[in-house]
């Protein structure tokens, strides 16, 4: 997988912070999307090539017949190795940034993405089964950004940054059209640290976990929190008592909980409430947790990367 994610001793994990600086793209409620005037459909058809005219002194040109039937991604989260992912599968942490190949320049729809790797600010709906908005940018490297696009240090080809200089906007419906990557985190290794949990699954296995995870939080977490409880407390519970998918972290941090549905990679919820901008905590929503660093585009199939995993 093209991201580099460095780790350290869970022992640093915050106690309500989350547990890298870096701020991640991804926006929570109804709010509108960014104005883009070009607002497309969720994914291209299949291109169609025009018949050709048979010259009489060489072999016919073929004819390839029209089609509008968008790629079915398999349903049911199937697991996959995570070091077999090219995408930007997470948001980079810890002074670093994104690696791999820049995007392919932007059209002018979101429906005629060229076969690429793209940057991706996504908004859920106040339904998380409903389709989605997002906003495409591209990964570029970081030696022709401007500066400040990307961390400050000696950058090596493969070093990106997103280009904020353009974008499109595209509805996403979460359907069996969409393929879904999710990386989750299933605990620690002495031998290798960090252990990434990968699947594979569709947008309407992706709509189920959000609406699951969504309604959980709502109602153990951000009810509690609201009416005063304290977040360690409501942390201490739930992992004391598992409910409604949340359980003991399994980070091993006695500040976390993590959440599991169906055959899904878990979530890790690194911290059960977060910091606004006034350093005030607040209760957020259960897809806060469902980062989506990028969107993948491969011969008219949509791949959404979304990463609920660790950051150190």
């Amino acid at each position: 997988m093209s991201r580099r994610i460095r780790l350290v001793s869970v022992a640093t994990v915050a106690l309500l912070g989350a547990a890298c600086s870096s701020a991640r793209t991804i926006e929570s409620g109804t709010a509108s999307p960014p104005q883009v005037t070009d607002q497309a459909d969720t994914v291209a058809p299949a291109i169609t090539v025009a018949a050709t005219t048979p010259t009489p002194v060489t072999t016919p040109a073929t004819t390839v017949a029209a089609t509008t039937t968008l790629p079915v991604a398999p349903a049911g989260w199937i697991p996959i190795e995570p070091e077999l992912i090219t995408g930007q599968a997470a948001f980079p942490c810890c002074a670093s940034n994104y690696y791999g190949t820049p995007s392919p320049a932007l059209s002018g729809s979101g429906t005629s993405l060229a076969d690429g790797n793209y940057a991706v600010s996504a908004i859920w709906s106040a339904d998380p089964a409903q389709p989605m908005q997002l906003v495409i940018r591209r990964f570029e490297q970081c030696t022709v950004l401007p500066e400040g696009a990307c961390e400050q240090g000696e950058y090596s080809p493969d070093e990106l940054g997103i280009d904020d200089s353009s974008s499109v906007a595209m509805t996403l419906s979460l359907d069996e059209h969409l393929r879904v990557i999710l990386f989750g985190f299933r605990g620690f290794s002495d031998d290798v640290g960090a252990l990434s949990a990968a699947a594979v699954g569709n947008g309407a296995d992706l709509a189920r976990l959000a609406s699951a995870v969504d309604a959980s939080y709502a109602a153990l977490i951000a009810a509690p929190f609201q009416a005063g409880g304290e977040p360690n407390d409501i942390v201490s519970s739930l992992a004391a008592t598992p409910a409604g998918g949340f359980g003991t972290g399994l980070d091993g941090s006695e500040f976390s909980l993590s959440f599991t549905f169906e055959d899904a990679p878990p979530l890790l919820f690194q911290a059960a409430v977060r910091f606004d901008a006034n350093d005030q905590r607040v209760a957020g929503r259960g897809i806060d947790v469902l980062g989506i660093p990028s969107l993948d585009a491969a011969g008219g199939q949509l791949t959404l990367y979304v990463y609920a995993g660790f950051y150190s």
